[in-house]
C-alpha cells in the first residue's frame, strides 16, 4: 500500500519551540516534507480551554507557511451526553471556529469546511450527542455565514474502540451527516512517537467487524513526538482524491 501525505496536530500552539526550533520545523524535518495541515482545538469564545487555537498568534505562521488548519472541537468529557448538550456545544464550537478566522476568510476559500469532533476511547460519543452536535454545526455555520458556506461535521475517534463507531453508525442511520473520519491507531505495542511516514494500513483503522460509515480521510499513526508538548504524526489516505475530499475543505488562516 502507498503512503499518504504528512500532517500534524498539537496541544501547544504552533508558536511553540522544541529544542530551540519551531514545532512546525521539527515536524517538517521528521516527515521530510512540510505538513499539509496542522490540527488545533476549538471550544468557545468566552470560555476557552488552555489548549485552544489563538488566531492572533497562530494564524500568521500557518498562513506564511501555507499550512491549512485542521479544526478539532474539544469537550471530551461531555460527548456521551444528550442531544441538547451536543447542540449547545456545537453552537459554541462553531462560533469560536468562525470568529477565530472570520467569515470572509472561509467564504473566499470554498463552500464546505470540515470540523472534527474530538472523541477519546475513555469517553465514547453517544448517538444522541452526535445528532445534536452535527445538526447544529451545519445550521450555525449557515446562519453565521448568511448561507455563504457550511461547516461539515466530522469525527476524530480511536480505531480499536467500537462504542463510538456504533454510535456514529446509529446517528447516521437516523439522518446525521459525517464528512469524514480521522482515526487514531498507534499499533501494538505503540510505535515510537517520532516516526516518519509509514505505509497506509487500512486493516488497523476500524474495530473488528465494523465498516467505516463515512470516508477515512486521515490516520493519526503516532502520538506525542517529543512528548506531550510535541506533536502527533498523521498521514492522509492515499486512496482519496486529496484535494477534493480533504484539502479543499480545510481553511488557510489569514495572514
Amino acid at each position: 500500500m502507498a503512503k499518504g501525505r504528512a500532517g500534524a496536530d498539537s496541544t501547544p500552539r504552533v508558536t511553540h519551540t522544541i529544542d530551540g526550533h519551531n514545532i512546525i520545523d521539527s515536524a517538517s524535518e521528521l516527515f521530510g516534507e512540510k505538513p499539509l495541515f496542522w490540527g488545533r482545538y476549538f471550544k468557545a469564545i468566552h470560555h476557552p480551554s488552555d489548549y485552544e487555537y489563538v488566531g492572533r498568534e497562530e494564524s500568521p505562521i500557518l498562513h506564511e507557511r501555507g499550512i491549512k488548519l485542521l479544526p478539532l472541537a474539544q469537550q471530551t468529557n461531555f460527548v456521551g451526553g444528550s442531544e441538547e448538550r451536543g447542540a449547545s456545544d456545537a453552537q459554541l464550537n462553531t462560533r469560536d471556529l468562525i470568529a477565530s478566522l472570520n467569515v470572509e476568510t472561509f467564504a473566499a476559500q470554498g463552500a464546505e469546511f470540515l470540523f472534527f469532533l474530538d472523541v477519546e476511547p475513555t469517553h465514547p460519543v453517544s448517538a444522541n450527542y452526535y445528532r445534536g452536535w452535527s445538526r447544529t454545526v451545519i445550521a450555525e455555520s449557515l446562519a453565521l455565514s448568511g448561507d455563504r458556506f457550511r461547516v461539515v461535521p466530522a469525527i476524530y475517534l480511536n480505531g480499536q474502540e467500537p462504542r463510538t463507531w456504533r454510535s456514529l453508525i446509529s446517528a447516521m442511520e437516523n439522518g446525521s451527516e459525517c464528512g469524514g473520519l480521522w482515526v487514531a491507531s498507534y499499533g501494538k505495542p505503540s510505535r515510537p512517537g517520532c516516526t516518519p511516514l509509514i505505509e497506509w494500513d487500512a486493516s488497523v483503522l476500524t474495530p473488528h467487524g465494523i465498516e467505516a460509515p463515512c470516508p477515512i480521510l486521515i490516520w493519526q499513526y503516532t502520538e506525542e513526538c517529543h512528548g506531550g508538548n510535541g506533536f502527533d504524526c498523521n498521514e492522509t489516505n492515499p486512496t482519496i482524491d486529496l484535494e477534493r475530499d480533504l484539502m479543499s475543505k480545510l481553511v488557510l488562516p489569514p495572514g
